[in-house]
């Protein structure tokens, strides 16, 4: 049996109510220890600059021009274009007092200006920091709060949205630069907020007028904050350094060198994932780093010609069925990586011609090192076969810890070895497949984390509820749950709607099921769950959880393992619906 992943340490078995802990797991690649880092390509800005001097004429971004409600064709700016780009984005932005380590806004859609700031922050070791709606209504209000931007580059269509009266930290901003141009009523509502407000082409001209030399950044520096969903309440600010992200790249170049199948500087990657997610973000970097190009599509359902060579899933982990479908109708190599905004992306890597990593995500990273640990509630021990246990990682890809933020930086990160929360089992032949998530918090199919526990508060409050199972799994794309509804304001709601019968006949009723669904929403809307966290179905139960022993725990938890084996039909069942219904 071939070997993707070498035991570089043996396991320990856990003593005075420490946890055990599985044998430590390396690539291949990096048997002997992590290879020595390029002290030429130790920063972004390196890497930017090193394919700039190399690929000065190759096509690097590309887009389509929007008018008249109709796309143009396609149009491409070349290495050497977009870096003089970047040094006049930098100049401008330096001469308005801008100075190394301020912290830099973007918000917006992918296109070529995201780069260009990004790029420009690199240049001048400033800290880009997405802006990223889908983390909920206030996030945007929350980061530039949290992380005290005072620079923000946006999007047209969300200059409304950073400038509404319920985005309040707006104030704090001294200017904001818009990819294109603003309109006449967007300019006069930042001025009168005391923004500067600028067209793209504004702040270009002022760059050139008033140039100003790079002021690199060194290894260590942070090069992003990049903000994550938590389990419940704000976003959490993940700190990653210049040397995080040329780990990421360059680790990616060592790992590329074991295939015959190489990529060429006339590989185009379809932009896909926001800028705001690390995944898309180092695809990006490696894609420049090799003198490729990046095109941004608007919608998925262009016509790809029959070029697709490779695709790349992260986040959630895509079924074996998904996985073996996108192989076959595609006719390119499929590839699952594991890893989190916390590890720059990549932990571990699958090799897209080994049919043996199906439905799994692949040996350890070249730069990263993985264990299992023990999780003795959820009954996962790394040392018994198979090993199972919560994924840990650690290595020069791994995050320097959450911004402002001491107290969870020393939960999520323990001797080095930061705990992810997921729970794999380690393959015989060195390879990591994800099975669960620690501390009922999953991941949808869309890569959104869900904390099931605290959902089930929240819902748990609305008066028609008694008690609720909250369920959702990484392959599907919305929660849906069983609610035992309360006897007496179902009885209440029967008498008001003209309902007769027992407390189980009145959960046969469909009309039932749709008050409790609204119910539930309702008690999304008060508590400002985001959406992805609305419950899109439901199950009625006549009698709470509690009056069945085998699914709670004596302390009243519940056996979820048992729960879905006891609704699975009516589960699956109505997700079929639920799926029909959305094609309609």
């Amino acid at each position: 049996m071939s070997k993707f992943g070498l035991k570089v340490e043996e396991g320990k078995e856990g003593k005075n109510g420490e946890p055990s802990i599985g044998p430590v797991y390396r690539n291949p690649i990096a048997k002997n220890g992590f290879p020595s880092a390029d002290p030429d390509l130790s920063t972004a800005w390196q890497l930017f600059r090193s394919a700039v001097e190399k690929y000065p004429g190759n096509r690097m971004l590309g887009w389509r021009d929007f008018k008249d409600g109709k796309w143009g064709s396609y149009n491409w700016k070349t290495y050497k274009e977009a870096y003089e780009e970047t040094l006049q984005t930098g100049s401008a932005l330096r001469a308005h007092g801008i100075e190394p380590g301020a912290r830099i806004g973007i918000y917006g859609a992918n296109c070529p200006q995201w780069i260009v700031a990004m790029e420009a922050c690199s240049a001048h070791s400033l800290i880009c920091v997405p802006l990223y709606d889908t983390l909920g209504s206030g996030a945007v209000d929350f980061i530039i709060e949290h992380a005290e931007i005072d620079i923000v580059f946006v999007q047209d269509k969300k200059v409304k949205e950073l400038l509404n009266e319920e985005c309040t930290h707006a104030k704090r901003l001294k200017l904001i630069v818009c990819f294109t141009s603003l309109q006449q009523e967007e300019k006069d509502k930042a001025v009168s907020m005391d923004i500067k407000p600028y067209s793209w082409n504004e702040f270009l001209n002022m760059g050139k007028e008033n140039p100003s030399e790079p002021s690199p950044p060194q290894p260590l520096d942070i090069c992003t904050i990049m903000y994550t969903s938590g389990t419940s309440g704000e976003p959490k600010g993940v700190i990653l350094t210049h040397e995080n992200m040329t780990a990421s790249v360059t680790g990616v170049d060592h790992f590329m060198e074991e295939f015959e199948d190489k990529m060429t500087v006339d590989d185009v990657y379809i932009s896909f994932l926001p800028l705001a997610h690390i995944l898309d973000r180092m695809i990006e970097e490696f894609f420049f780093h090799r003198g490729a190009s990046v095109g941004y599509f608007h919608g998925v359902k262009n016509r790809l010609g029959g070029r697709i060579r490779l695709i790349v899933s992260g986040g959630a982990p895509l079924s074996s069925e998904v996985e073996e479908f996108l192989r076959v109708t595609s006719c390119g190599f499929v590839l699952q990586g594991y890893g989190l905004t916390e590890t720059c992306g990549l932990a571990t890597i699958g090799h897209p011609d080994e049919m043996c990593m199906l439905g799994t995500v692949g040996p350890p990273f070249v730069f990263t090192e993985v264990r299992l640990e023990e999780v003795p509630e959820m009954g996962y021990d790394p040392l018994a076969d198979p090993p199972r246990g919560e994924i840990c990682v650690r290595g020069r890809t791994t995050f320097a810890g959450y911004y402002k933020n001491p107290e969870l930086t020393k939960e999520a990160i323990k001797d080095g070895w930061f705990h992810t929360g997921d729970i794999g089992e380690m393959m015989p032949n060195g390879v990591v497949k994800v099975i669960d998530r620690k501390k009922n918090v999953i991941k949808l199919s869309q890569g959104e984390y869900v904390a099931l526990e605290y959902l089930e508060k929240v819902y748990g409050i609305a008066p028609i509820v008694e008690d609720i199972w909250v369920y959702g799994d990484s392959f599907k794309s919305m929660l849906v749950a069983v609610v035992a509804p309360h006897e007496g304001n179902t009885k209440k709601w029967a008498d008001k709607n003209g309902h007769k019968g027992s407390i189980t006949e009145l959960c046969s009723l469909q009309d039932l099921n749709q008050y409790v669904l609204l119910e539930l929403k309702s008690a999304a809307e008060r508590n400002k769950l985001r959406g992805f966290e609305n419950i899109k179905g439901v199950i009625l139960e006549p009698q709470p959880f509690e009056f069945d022993k085998e699914l709670v725990t004596a302390t009243m938890k519940k056996r979820r393992e048992r729960l879905l084996k006891r609704y699975k039909v009516e589960i699956d069942d109505l997700y079929k619906r639920l799926n029909a219904a959305a094609k309609r």
